[in-house]
């Protein structure tokens, strides 16, 4: 797994898309789960990013849901972060 402080969170409010990449490493393909995330992983396998598509539609009344999901590449403390800023990114 890549270290978790590498990762940067960018909420898309148009698109209602929170995107978690590291910056400098190019996804080869991304891989939808059953939540609707799409993981994308690099060239070897490595997990490098995540796409969360429909954030506001799918985990408003489950934040702290998305925030477990997202642990898997981000650690626990940036999840919630991430989760916290991008919602608030959406309501502003």
């Amino acid at each position: 797994m890549r270290d978790p402080s590498t990762f940067r969170a960018v909420y898309d409010d148009d698109a209602d898309v929170l995107y978690i990449t590291q910056p400098g490493l190019a996804a080869e393909r991304g891989v939808e789960d059953r939540n609707g995330i799409i993981w994308r992983y690099d060239a070897m396998g490595h997990l490098v990013g995540a796409t969360v598509i429909g954030m506001k539609d799918r985990w408003t009344d489950d934040r702290s849901g998305l925030a477990t999901v997202l642990t898997e590449i981000v650690g626990p403390r940036n999840a919630v972060a991430y989760v916290t800023s991008a919602f608030a990114a959406a309501v502003a």
